[in-house]
């Protein structure tokens, strides 16, 4: 079964994290605070992880279909979901191999998603320092209702291809840029979202696929994982989701109320505000990712950036 969904697995880790994490905006304030010097935490390699990648390199090449699966910072991400153990991190990386044909990525990857972006649409966006992210309400759609009419695959498709044009926009704002780019962020208003409408019996399998997809096939793609106008709902699904997100995942969620006082300050020191819709507090009406190729939409995302840079107050 198709599921991937970057917006879904995110409030399965939301969940877990407002239950018994205790992340605050004061985290992610101070790492901010710290200025540029923050980017070396997840814009950098370990001496073990350039020693390792080109052996990693050389016993997966067979199965590396695109230019940028070849890529350092593509390859990286296996090996730290596995420790840096290279036999553990094959294993994963051909398992993704093997599950990427499953799905029809290849294809999938080209598809006409427009139908389903029409009620639960993805944006990217780029942070001061260029550091791509994707943005989502997930509420907009109303995931029982879709489930009832047995459109589950098309929703389940969509997520995926956003998750999947989600590490095409890392690689090729990297490349355009200059940066190394390992992670990025991933962001979203959780306004509205319900019991009825996304948190019902028939909801939740979706969810858990979402969890496990994430967790197995797009491993440390999120640097942050930022949720805000979180309502208590999310608490009810904690013992449901928790035992399938990761350690990793969850150390990287940040989760707000709907007290704007608390998250809109932290988005405008990460983003200028053309970057972010006015929900998340910026002035921008951000374009569906499946509206523009990859390539196209990276080049849109960077000349808004270096619009912003030359307008004053951004």
């Amino acid at each position: 079964m198709i599921l991937t969904s970057q917006a879904v697995f995110q409030i399965s880790s939301l969940v877990i994290l407002v239950c018994g994490a205790g992340f605050t905006s004061a985290k992610i304030q101070s790492e901010v605070s710290a200025g540029n010097n923050t980017t070396l935490a997840w814009d950098s390699y370990t001496e073990e992880e350039i020693q390792k990648i080109p052996k990693f390199r050389a016993r997966v090449s067979d199965g590396l279909t695109y230019k940028y699966m070849f890529e350092d910072k593509y390859l990286v991400r296996f090996l730290r979901a596995k420790n840096l153990n290279v036999d553990e991190a094959e294993k994963l990386i051909r398992e993704n191999f093997k599950w990427r044909k499953e799905v029809k990525m290849d294809n999938l990857i080209r598809s006409n998603m427009s139908n389903v972006a029409r009620y639960l649409p993805f944006y990217f966006t780029l942070d001061r320092q260029k550091r791509p992210g994707i943005v989502s309400r997930l509420h907009a759609a109303d995931i029982r209702k879709i489930v009832l009419r047995g459109e589950v695959n098309e929703i389940r498709n969509y997520f995926l291809y956003a998750l999947e044009r989600g590490v095409l926009n890392l690689h090729l704002i990297s490349n355009l840029t200059g940066q190394e780019l390992i992670e990025g962020y991933l962001l979203f208003n959780l306004a509205g979202f319900n019991r009825r409408s996304h948190a019902c019996t028939a909801c939740i399998p979706l969810w858990l696929e979402v969890v496990q997809i994430y967790e197995s096939y797009f491993p440390r793609i999120a640097y942050k994982i930022i949720a805000i106008n979180t309502p208590r709902i999310i608490y009810s699904l904690a013992d449901i989701i928790k035992p399938y997100v990761g350690i990793n995942t969850f150390e990287k969620i940040e989760v707000y109320t709907v007290d704007r006082s608390q998250w809109g300050p932290m988005l405008l020191q990460l983003f200028p505000r053309n970057q972010l819709p006015a929900d998340f507090g910026g002035n921008s009406k951000l374009v569906e990712i499946s509206s523009l190729s990859p390539r196209e939409y990276a080049k849109h995302l960077l000349d808004k950036m270096n619009n912003s840079n030359s307008t004053k107050g951004s």
